[in-house]
Formats: structure tokens, C-alpha cells, sequence
């Protein structure tokens, strides 16, 4: 909790007012995610049947931001919040009588804090402006369910490091509030799994909506 309120502040920073001079702006944003993860191990090879493929998982995501320096072009997104990454894998059921007997499913959730910079372009219009965005992003491991509390999620890192990239646009709705929507996509760059025979790098979709104040 300590860490997640230190992350906020430091986010949240440039509300003070000896930086309103910097300060674009500040607000929520929040949707769905679909996620999946990048492991050679878990990649279904034909004729084996201990392999399995991952399929993408859908969850919620939601981040507090702040976007420093109000310049046409050019802006700093830096932004904190709760994501819900993991994947799910399906396969052939099979009844006593080795049978088919329907796709099976399972869900591993893996919840993180993620905080990422984000450098933001955008392309100012008459009544909107789309934008481009992409930085680094440094995501902590908060625990797994209902599957991923196994022992999976206790071999998870505590840290995932990766990136983002997305684009989005913006609507001046009010004198005092803009409206966004943005699309983006995450990757890592550090193995999840390093004390173990398998690697795994998350990746997500995100689909948010937000404001601005």
C-alpha cells in the first residue's frame, strides 16, 4: 500500500502549484484489456499433447495521470494505476471414455501497478486532436487469481519492465474538461520467469476512455 501511494504522488506531483506552469493537465482513464503472454514453452507443437496454446484474456485497467507541459505539439504523460494481465488456454476436453468432450478453459489473472512515461505528439484540429504516444513502463506484481495463485504466480517477478505504444484523440468537450479515447499496446522486455525453465512476456491491448481536467 506505502508503495502505492508513494507511486501515486509521484504521478500526481505536478498538481502542486509551484508547477502549474508545467501542468497540461491531469485526470482518469480506464477500460477493457486483452492480454496474453509470449512463451516458446507454452506453444502448441502437434503432437504433443502436454501443450497447449494461450489465448488472449480479457480484463479491466484503470491508471490516474498527469501530463506535463502545454505545448501544440508536444506533451509528457506520466500515469500510475491497476491492470489485470495473464492469459487463458484452451483445449479438448476428454470424457473417462477418452472421448471428446468440449473445449476446456482456464484463466490465469495476473494483477499488476503500472507506472509508465509516455511521450505524447498529437496534431491539434479545430475541434479535436488525434495523437500518437509511446514511453517505457515499469510494471509491479501484485498476485494472481483464481488460477494464477498457483504456484505459476509464485514464480512470477516481482517486476515486469516493457514499453507502450498507442494512439488516441482528444476532444475539447468543455472550457474546463477533454474527453479521449486511446488505443495502446504493451510489451515486455524482462523475462517474468527468470528462476525457472520457461520464459514469459506479457502483452495487452488496452482500450481506454478518459478525461482530462
Amino acid at each position: 500500500m506505502l508503495r502505492l501511494v508513494l507511486l501515486l504522488i509521484a504521478v500526481l506531483l505536478p498538481l502542486m502549484p509551484a508547477q502549474a506552469q508545467v501542468l497540461r493537465g491531469y485526470g482518469l482513464k480506464l477500460g477493457p484489456t486483452a492480454s496474453d503472454i509470449n512463451s516458446p514453452d507454452l506453444e502448441f507443437e502437434g503432437g504433443d499433447p502436454l501443450r497447449f496454446d494461450t489465448v488472449r484474456r480479457y480484463g479491466v485497467a484503470a491508471f490516474v495521470y498527469a501530463e506535463w507541459f502545454s505545448q501544440p505539439f508536444f506533451s509528457l504523460v506520466t500515469e500510475a494505476g491497476y491492470t489485470q494481465r495473464g492469459f487463458a488456454i484452451e483445449y479438448e476436453g476428454r470424457d473417462a471414455q477418452n472421448n471428446p468432450s468440449g473445449t476446456v478453459r482456464t484463466d490465469d489473472r495476473f494483477d499488476y501497478l503500472s507506472t509508465s512515461m509516455l511521450l505524447k505528439a498529437r496534431l491539434p484540429l479545430r475541434a479535436d486532436a488525434p495523437y500518437v504516444l509511446a514511453g517505457p513502463r515499469l510494471d509491479f506484481f501484485l498476485g494472481g487469481s483464481p488460477s494464477g495463485e498457483g504456484t505459476l504466480a509464485s514464480a512470477y517477478s516481482s517486476t515486469a519492465f516493457g514499453g507502450s505504444i498507442g494512439l488516441g484523440v482528444e476532444v475539447d468537450a468543455l472550457e474546463v474538461l477533454t474527453l479521449f479515447v486511446e488505443s495502446r499496446y504493451g510489451f515486455d522486455v524482462t523475462n517474468s520467469l527468470p528462476d525457472v525453465p520457461r520464459d514469459a512476456y506479457n502483452t495487452a491491448f488496452d482500450l481506454l476512455i478518459g478525461i482530462r481536467l
